[in-house]
């Protein structure tokens, strides 16, 4: 595996992103396979451990390693993987907000309706707003989302304009401030990606 975990960008001179993304799998597959499972359920939510690698010992946490493959399986559009990963991954540590905006964001905004849960999404992006208590532009959007997608369009908006105060980047304002225009027409956002790469949205 070359190491706890190959950096897939770089092994086997791969280049293509299917390429690179089935490989990142397959290392996540195998570090986890070797991966004590005392270490699955430990006490207290956060189950960092130390592993040691060439002589070297390296402090991990497995919810984060759980996230980080479900978020290659989101770019390799397989949803439903993606969501157990990030399940997993909140099993161990229900505080991880990685986890939390990650599941949130695809249960709000996945072009896929039969993966889609409004009513769960905010419940989590809520939870990830209160650990960053309420000062994150990406949580307080993740809830927007999630508002959305739950028909709550005037929620929505509020907490858009809110996003669109903490962005100084001109730029990103704007793409931000076009969101709170998607949601004042009653329409929740859509993660156009799937479609950026050659497929297409059920709705």
């Amino acid at each position: 595996m070359g190491g706890l975990l190959a950096n897939p960008f770089t092994a086997n001179g791969l280049t293509t992103p299917e390429s690179l993304a089935r490989h990142a799998i397959a290392d996540y597959d195998s570090f986890l396979e070797r991966v004590p499972s005392k270490n699955v359920a430990a006490p207290q939510g956060s189950p960092s451990f130390t592993a040691k690698s060439s002589g070297l010992e390296v402090a991990l946490d497995l919810s984060e390693i759980y996230a980080s493959r479900g978020s290659i399986w989101e770019l390799k559009r397989e949803f439903d993987k993606a969501l157990t990963d990030y399940s997993k991954a909140l099993d161990i540590n229900p505080n991880s907000v990685g986890a939390l905006l990650r599941r949130a964001r695809l249960l709000a905004s996945c072009p896929h309706g039969q993966f889609r849960n409004g009513s769960e999404a905010v419940q989590l992006a809520t939870r990830g707003c209160e650990l960053t208590e309420w000062k994150s532009a990406l949580t307080l959007g993740t809830l927007a989302e999630a508002y959305a997608e739950n028909g709550e369009f005037d929620k929505a908006v509020e907490y858009q304009k809110k996003v669109c105060l903490l962005i100084t980047e001109p730029s990103v304002r704007e793409a931000a401030e076009a969101r709170v225009n998607l949601y004042k027409a009653h329409k929740p956002y859509r993660d156009d990606a799937v479609n950026q790469a050659g497929h297409t949205s059920d709705d």
